[in-house]
């Protein structure tokens, strides 16, 4: 028998693999890339909206720094502007206007506890019109320290200005 007369056809390769649809470990990784993307850019979004709260715990550290020095009214005063402006950073400037119990009450409706009005807080209220000196580093740390606990709770909304 005659090899060349055999009804043999030669081998055919198959067609090659399309790069569409890609498989579902492309499709996973994908999805996870977005996903990350998406929270990378909320977090971002985020850190930059509380940044107002981290130039105020910055500006609670300087007031620390005066207390260390010893000027406890040097350092009362930083901290009651810098509560005040965070104070109108978180609601707008509505809150400029609010002076003692009622700037105290603001300030404890903020977060749960109640360190203003019933406080250390109640020296706000009353640092003003107080003689220079009269004040006590003590009185000053507690203040500060409650000013510190009061920034760390807050939180600034996306569309703040509540």
């Amino acid at each position: 028998m005659d090899p060349t007369q055999l009804p043999l056809r030669d081998i055919h390769l198959p067609d090659p693999i399309g790069w569409w649809p890609p498989g579902w470990g492309w499709w996973l990784l994908v999805i996870g890339l977005l996903g990350l993307v998406v929270a990378g850019i909320a977090y971002a979004l985020r850190w930059w909206r509380q940044r107002p709260l981290r130039l105020a715990l910055a500006e609670l550290d300087a007031a620390g720094t005066q207390l260390q020095a010893g000027r406890p009214n040097a350092a009362l005063q930083r901290v009651s502007q810098t509560l005040r402006r965070t104070a109108i950073t978180l609601s707008g400037p509505a809150t400029a206007g609010l002076t003692g119990e009622a700037w105290l009450d603001w300030l404890d409706g903020r977060w749960p506890r109640q360190g203003f009005r019933h406080g250390a807080g109640q020296l706000l209220a009353s640092a003003p019109y107080r003689a220079p000196g009269d004040v006590s580093e003590e009185q000053a740390r507690d203040l500060l320290e409650l000013a510190r606990a009061w920034t760390r709770a807050q939180r600034i909304k996306a569309g703040s200005h509540e």
